[in-house]
């Protein structure tokens, strides 16, 4: 895995972990615009 991956990876982690605080505290469906964005922007 190159350093741009693992950052990726890492960037994340860290993403779902937000989203798993937000997701908890009722931010449901707030959770689709956090992924669509990351995937969007993030991993692609």
């Amino acid at each position: 895995m190159n350093a741009r991956g693992a950052s990726a990876l890492t960037f994340g982690v860290a993403v779902a972990l937000i989203a798993g605080v937000t997701l908890g505290n009722g931010g449901a469906n707030v959770m689709p615009v956090f992924v669509d964005d990351f995937v969007r922007n993030g991993c692609g």
